[in-house]
């Protein structure tokens, strides 16, 4: 069966993707999670009303998920250890948090984190985003400096998730994701050529 990029259709794919995400940050890596459902075996935030969640589906089966989250319109926890108000200075667009990006762990290894990135950064593209800002553990920087990520400043320890190295994506960089052969280039591309076709 073909495997869908895309955002949930109805409230069972929402619940597909809360689900997921108790699977693989309670059951599989034992993160605190202050809003985890542990009797329903779920994870859904205050965040999610606002924000803007897609899924890999296959079928009915979430196998992949990730949320990016406007900065503007939520009270970051702990916003001060984020780059925030030095992306919003840079006066490129809005700035938005990217989190629970999560593949299902028999599908690790394969293109659907990729490809949950690249949808989430045409949907912001699309949105008017100018800077995504995440949170990444050492063993996946290369994998978001491959993309166009930059650090910014030192590894920090993160209440949550312990310790983390800030990152930044200037979304309008096309010089930058060309030079680092990003996946995100194409659909910059694209995305600029539908604007000077409107």
């Amino acid at each position: 069966m073909e495997m869908e990029i895309r955002e949930p259709k109805n409230q069972s794919e929402r619940e597909a993707i809360y689900q997921l995400r108790y699977r693989v940050y309670v059951e599989e890596k034992n993160y605190p999670q202050p809003f985890a459902d542990h009797k329903q075996k779920r994870i859904e935030e205050p965040f999610d009303s606002c924000s803007t969640t897609i899924g890999a589906f296959i079928g009915n089966i979430c196998v992949g998920t990730m949320r990016t989250v406007p900065t503007s319109k939520v009270a970051i926890p702990n916003r001060e250890l984020f780059p925030i108000e030095d992306c919003e200075r840079m006066g490129k667009g809005s700035v938005v948090l990217g989190t629970k990006l999560i593949v299902e762990p028999a599908y690790r290894g394969t293109y659907i984190g990729i490809a949950l990135m690249k949808e989430s950064f045409r949907l912001a593209l699309e949105a008017g985003v100018g800077y995504c800002v995440l949170e990444a553990y050492d063993e996946l920087i290369p994998l978001y400096e491959r993309m166009g990520f930059v650090k910014r400043g030192e590894k920090i320890k993160e209440p949550l998730f312990g310790d983390v190295t800030m990152m930044v994506l200037d979304c309008r960089d096309l010089a930058h994701l060309e030079k680092m052969r990003s996946p995100f280039t194409s659909v910059l591309k694209n995305y600029l050529e539908k604007q000077v076709a409107a």
